[in-house]
């Protein structure tokens, strides 16, 4: 009986010990953090200084750009870049009795500029569009007419530099018909002048505009069809080596033939000698109220051989 006792007695002790016992799997659950409210306040302080804003694409042409212009009528063409056509108008009177017309051109931008321009009685004018520096953003407008026994007058109208009005730059050289094709932005276009240095004979080179009007960019011009002239005395030149510098002094003697090559029309002059080589000469041009002439070495052209000038 006792042994009944203390079985009940040993088994009621365990029982309750099991139930004052926390069970193991739940000894290590972490106990769960209440969550932080939200706030509206920013993070960080607002800065009072403006975005900065994107640089700007550089507005840019056309490199090589060259288009003719219609003479008769309206032309429209984008010439400050701005997205919008501008207007070119070319507005005549009728023909007098020697075939000559009076032009007004006008241009006027989409943005207001505007400028006329009044050449003047003319029986043959043409112009041109052309870029001749792509980095500026804008186009420049040529103009070539003949007047008065075939003299010729060129004019180039430019925007200024903030497209607000034209600037007009005017010259005495006639633009060659072969612009279209000969035309480059960095070799500027082809123009033919006239000279008097051995013989008044038309000249031919390649001009550019820039904020200063017609530029020229060749060193020297190319005579077209000079006469040879045969010379009255002794003179001395120095020959062009291949290469194009100044090479040794010859002297040519009289009788001796020459033919005008090259000039830059206000220092020097080339001449073509009858073997074929070339030489190089200093002229000095002299136009004051007492004298007119022109210096060939030091000497006066006209004691160097006949000298075919104009009428």
């Amino acid at each position: 009986m006792k042994r009944i006792i203390y079985c009940v007695h040993a088994l009621m002790l365990a029982l309750s010990l099991v139930g004052c016992t926390k069970p193991a799997e739940h000894a290590s659950d972490p106990t769960e953090a209440p969550t932080e409210a939200p706030t509206e306040e920013p993070t960080e302080e607002p800065t009072e200084e403006p975005t900065e804003e994107p640089t700007p694409e550089p507005v840019v042409g056309i490199p090589d750009y060259c288009v003719e212009l219609d003479t008769k009528g309206s032309n429209k063409y984008d010439v400050d870049f701005d997205g919008v056509d501008d207007q070119i108008d070319f507005v005549w009177a009728a023909a007098n009795e020697y075939g000559d017309k009076n032009y007004e051109i006008t241009v006027t931008t989409a943005a207001g500029a505007k400028h006329i321009l009044e050449p003047g009685l003319c029986y043959d004018l043409y112009a041109w569009l052309v870029d001749c520096d792509p980095t500026d953003g804008r186009m420049e407008i040529l103009i070539s007419y003949v007047f008065d026994s075939d003299d010729w007058c060129s004019f180039a109208l430019c925007l200024n530099e903030d497209k607000t009005g034209f600037k007009s730059f005017s010259s005495g050289v006639e633009i060659s018909s072969e612009i279209v094709s000969l035309f480059t932005s960095e070799g500027g276009f082809p123009i033919f002048d006239r000279t008097d240095i051995l013989g008044t004979s038309r000249i031919s080179g390649f001009m550019t505009i820039d904020a200063e009007g017609f530029t020229v960019i060749s060193d020297e011009y190319l005579y077209l069809g000079a006469s040879s002239l045969e010379l009255k005395r002794d003179i001395t030149l120095n020959l062009v080596k291949e290469d194009g510098t100044v090479g040794e002094e010859i002297t040519l003697e009289k009788g001796d033939k020459i033919a005008p090559y090259s000039t830059d029309n206000s220092s020097f002059v080339k001449v073509k000698l009858s073997d074929g080589r070339l030489g190089v000469m200093g002229v000095e041009l002299v136009n004051t109220d007492t004298e007119w002439g022109i210096y060939v070495n030091g000497v006066l052209q006209d004691l160097i051989a006949d000298i075919p000038y104009a009428d």
